[in-house]
């Protein structure tokens, strides 16, 4: 029997994958029931003291058997999601869900390895972690570059859940054919496929600031963490409004940053073929320098 109070399916990963737009495409679903809160992270967490310490970046909003439930509560017979795309890098995850969500078969979420790897150094930027320019940011040993490396977990989640219990989705597909995409991940999930959603909107997408004084002057995302319990809402709320307004389109990024990553991925790209047996030609160097 399907367990009531717990998600049927978790999205595991990739941060800066389209997972946002993909969240709020599945909120629209009469037959899904996305959790409430975005990024729940629960089966991701390593405990307080690792979480602190490895893991300073990210929310971990929900550490309770109980407050996770209660994300999921009236929700009827919807098929529940939990989105937590940390799940992916975090070394407790697959343990976790073994354990709390026994029966829950997984959504990945891929994306080429150098756009994704320059959305979530801009991502950085934004937030006001990284005030190095992408030379500079974007090589290796540094987090935005390294989380690009997706074959060794992906390999280790197939091993753990395996290919039934797991579907991999890339960024491409859902941005250049969305309906199509969203279809098969209806299927995946045992809802119609033939409902069609709104997709006109990109959600959470790589922007640099307007204006760096303004930038500098208006709390940054991890100032604003740390002050929702105590600053006023309304104030929360027009330093997020001033903070959105200072955002503009992102740069492309340099082409020979763009060649250098390409290169580094290749072998990576490779195996992932080999994984996904999926043409994957457009992420290698010879497309990219074609494109150029």
């Amino acid at each position: 029997m399907r367990d009531m109070t717990r998600p049927d399916f978790v999205l595991v990963g990739v941060p800066r994958s389209g997972t946002t737009s993909l969240y709020n495409y599945l909120d629209q679903h009469p037959g899904v029931a996305v959790s409430r809160l975005k990024e729940i992270n629960f089966l991701a967490y390593p405990g307080a003291e690792a979480a602190r310490d490895r893991y300073p970046w990210l929310s971990f909003p929900v550490t309770t058997t109980a407050a996770y439930d209660a994300l999921f509560a009236d929700t009827g017979d919807r098929v529940k999601v939990d989105f937590s795309a940390a799940c992916f890098r975090s070394e407790v995850a697959i343990a976790r869900i073994r354990e709390l969500v026994p029966q829950a078969r997984l959504l990945v979420l891929l994306r080429d390895p150098v756009t994704r790897a320059y959305s979530a150094y801009l991502n950085q930027v934004r937030k006001g972690y990284e005030s190095r320019p992408p030379e500079d940011a974007l090589v290796p040993g540094q987090r935005a570059v390294e989380n690009s490396y997706y074959c060794d977990r992906l390999s280790a989640f197939m091993d753990a859940f395996g290919p039934e219990r797991l579907r991999v989705w890339l960024f491409d597909d859902l941005k250049h054919a969305p309906q199509a995409t969203l279809s098969t991940v209806f299927e995946h999930l045992g809802v119609d496929v033939e409902l069609e959603l709104d997709t006109s909107q990109v959600f959470n997408k790589a922007s640099v600031p307007r204006n760096a004084l303004v930038h500098r002057l208006v709390p940054n995302h991890a100032i604003r963490r740390r002050l929702t319990r105590s600053m006023p809402t309304k104030v929360l709320a027009l330093t997020r409004t001033a903070w959105h307004l200072n955002q503009s389109p992102a740069p492309s990024l340099p082409p020979e940053v763009d060649t250098r990553l390409r290169h580094l991925f290749e072998d990576e790209v490779r195996q992932l073929e080999g994984i996904l047996h999926r043409d994957l030609s457009s992420w290698l160097p010879e497309a990219a320098d074609g494109r150029r």
